[in-house]
Parts: structure tokens; sequence; C-alpha cells
């Protein structure tokens, strides 16, 4: 089963907020960087409670009765059932037999791809796609294994050779934003990783603008930081008091420590 969770930081001090921008950052690079996290926000598992199955079903087109994702950004994945069928049959060679030759698949026995003269054909993948269609083989007959290493296999690939090239100067940026916040020995030090990270742009924007809610941050808050500072949001004497007790939590769990209220 696909899982991910990601950190949510109750905001409510300066400290909450530093550590809620780095969660977002962490939580935007993982999203495009890493495969359970990438299918988890692309295919909206969270709505669904992490099945993938009904999911995917949520997708279908009603016109055209492909299965597509939600989200649209990129056009990707127009119809994704196909990389399912191909999948499937990769993994069932009790029931489909592969030319060693051109890499067709068919239907044990019936597998005709005119290789045998020894020159490779181009392999024609709409015959599998039909054979399948033909004995009413959808989304409910291909196992759950199935769909889950496709959607974290071939398909995180493709999403990778295309999205993902689309925004490798923002993953490097965050990547970099998140060692300086990490390797901070001052507080001044890290306050200033902080500030920079808030500033991290993807293609649609500012990360933390629009992806701190899904960690804790409210967006107004992070505008108001960003508008009259931090010592004007928190007071200075918290701020003081938290310069001076500081400790970067990159270090420790910010988990085991006890809320205020």
């Amino acid at each position: 089963m696909i899982k991910y969770t990601h950190d949510y930081v109750d905001v409510y001090d300066i400290e909450t907020y530093c550590q809620a921008v780095r969660a977002t950052l962490a939580y935007w690079l993982a999203i495009h960087t890493d495969p359970e996290a990438w299918s988890f926000d692309w295919f909206l598992l969270a709505e669904y409670s992490g099945d993938v199955r009904a999911a995917l079903k949520s997708c279908r087109d009603k016109k055209t009765g492909q299965y597509i994702t939600d989200n649209p950004t990129f056009g990707f994945f127009v119809d994704i059932l196909p990389t399912l069928y191909h999948v499937w049959a990769y993994s069932s060679s009790c029931d489909f037999e592969q030319c060693s030759i051109c890499g067709r698949i068919a239907e044990n026995s019936f597998l005709d791809c005119g290789c045998d003269d020894g020159e490779a054909e181009e392999p024609d993948e709409a015959d599998l796609e039909e054979w399948f269609e033909n004995v009413e083989f959808g989304l409910d007959s291909i196992p759950i294994s199935v769909i889950e290493f496709a959607i974290l296999g071939p398909m995180f690939t493709e999403y990778s050779r295309t999205v993902g090239a689309a925004v490798s100067g923002s993953i490097e940026e965050v990547k970099e934003s998140l060692q300086m916040i990490d390797a901070s020995e001052t507080v001044e030090e890290y306050i200033t990783a902080i500030l920079w990270a808030s500033h991290v742009l993807h293609y649609a924007g500012s990360i933390v603008d629009d992806y701190g809610k899904f960690c804790g941050l409210d967006p107004s808050l992070h505008n108001r930081v960003q508008e009259d500072g931090l010592l004007a949001e928190f007071g200075s004497d918290d701020v003081e008091e938290y310069m001076e007790n500081w400790t970067n939590p990159s270090r420790k769990s910010w988990r085991d420590t006890p809320r205020k209220y």
C-alpha cells in the first residue's frame, strides 16, 4: 500500500513558524522527487484513504472513458490504463509471452510479430490493449500490487523525465535551502536561512505561499512576516527569548517538543 505522511506543524510562535517553513519546503521537494510522496499528491490518495483503485476510478473521464488524473498540470498522463496493462503483462509470464527481439507482448500462443526473419519490428502496443478490452479486463481486474508498482515505477519515471525536468531548477534551490537551514550553527544563520527559503519559487509562484497550508502555515501569516518582519509579528520579548534559547531543531525531533498554549 502506498503511504506517505508529511510534517504538519501547529504554528503559534516564531519557533514553530520557522519549523513550518522548513516543513513546507521538505514537503514540496518530496512530492516532486519521491515516488510515494508524488503519487500520494498526484493521484489525490489522501481523499481516498490511500485506496489507489478508488482514486483512479474517481478521475475517469465520462466522455472518453480514459483514466486521467485530476491534476491538470502540464497535461500529464492523459490515460494510464495502457501503462497498467503492459506492467501487468510483463509481470504475468504465465499468461503472456514476449518476443526476445522486438519486445512485443501477447497472450500465450498468440504472439505473431514477424521477427522470425531476424529483423526486429516495432511492437504494436495497441494489440495488447485491444486484447484486454475484448476480455473486459479493466481496472478492477488488475491486481493492486501491479497498480502500485506501475505508479511508483514507470509512471513516476516518466513524470521525472518530463515534468520533473521542468522544475529541476526549483528542486536544486529547495535542496540548497534545506541544507542551509540544517547546517546553521547560530540562530542568526538559521533565521537568515529560513527567510531565504521563504522566497524560493516554483513554476507557479512562492512555494511557501502555495504549499504552506499543507504543513500548518497560514499564507496570511507568511505574508505578514514577509511584509513586516518576524519582530513585528511575534513581538520583541518572544523573539529575544527564542534567540537566547535557540537550538537547531533539525538536530532534534520537534515532534517531541511539548506544545505551548
